[in-house]
């Protein structure tokens, strides 16, 4: 089965409960991209509603502790830890996304922060990806992160 790091338990902890439970559900019912659960899935396990589900699995998609496959046979599932995801929630960590209290400025500041950070992994790892690949992903981060700042700027 996969490690679990102290980083791992720290951020797990920190979690709403409910999306604690969304994890471990997708735990016990070894959830692959293969066999994601579905939301309704989900909401009938937990007794809420899908909606509510879909909510709370978005935060995790979002801080990337969950994946989601889209379409008719999709749902979500957990990405196995190791070099290619490499576990690293931190640099997309939208802390907070649950809370209603968080403004769509202060989240995309901190989603544009996770693009630098996400950016500045990348170039650590030049070697490893073939350089054409390289360039398009920085230059698809880089719109991305232009792409953000337009958006905050017209909030």
């Amino acid at each position: 089965m996969t490690r679990t790091t102290s980083n791992d338990r720290d951020v797990f902890s920190q979690l709403p409960v409910l999306q604690r439970y969304i994890i471990e559900l997708l735990k016990r019912r070894e959830a692959t991209y293969a066999r994601p659960v579905r939301s309704r899935e989900i909401a009938s396990a937990l007794n809420i509603c899908e909606t509510y589900a879909r909510e709370q699995a978005r935060c995790l998609v979002l801080r990337g502790l969950i994946q989601v496959r889209p379409g008719p046979r999709g749902g979500y599932y957990l990405d196995p830890p190791g070099p290619a995801t490499g576990h690293a929630p931190q640099a997309f960590d939208l802390e907070r996304c649950h809370d209603p209290e968080a403004s769509l400025p202060s989240i995309l500041r901190r989603a544009a922060a996770g693009l630098d950070a996400l950016a500045q992994a990348l170039d650590q790892r030049r070697s490893s990806v073939p350089p054409a690949a390289f360039h398009g992903l920085l230059e698809s981060l880089s719109r991305l992160k232009d792409a953000t700042a337009r958006v905050c700027s017209a909030l």
